[in-house]
């Protein structure tokens, strides 16, 4: 089997409030924090490409593809909210500075694991 993962940009889920930016300096902060959520996003496609295309199916293929797709997809989303509350929204800057370092890391290896996370 091939499989083709897209991964998008939500539009309508992806804003921020201009009133709230203080400065350039701010508004770079934000942007770079938003960035790794892209780029979470993009670990799971690496992990889900891999996951999909090792995986030894049977005759329930889509069902089986499925259900890894939302095992990873659960991960991802933990991994997402963890990280926002772990750097409060960028306003953390220790923890932000440890979480980019985590989610470059994340993004050569291919993949992340919310229960490897320290």
């Amino acid at each position: 089997f091939d499989f083709l993962v897209n991964l998008k940009l939500n539009d309508a889920s992806s804003w921020i409030k201009k009133n709230s930016v203080r400065s350039s300096e701010h508004m770079q902060e934000l942007l770079s924090h938003e960035q790794r959520h892209f780029q979470i996003g993009a670990i799971m496609q690496k992990d889900l490409l891999k996951t999909l295309r090792s995986y030894v199916y049977t005759d329930n293929y889509q069902q089986e593809a499925n259900q890894l797709f939302n095992q990873l997809f659960e991960n991802y989303k933990r991994i997402e909210q963890r990280y926002d509350h772990e750097t409060r929204h960028m306003l953390d800057k220790v923890n932000q500075q440890r979480w980019n370092t985590l989610i470059e890391k994340a993004y050569q290896d291919g993949y992340l694991r919310e229960n490897e996370i320290i």
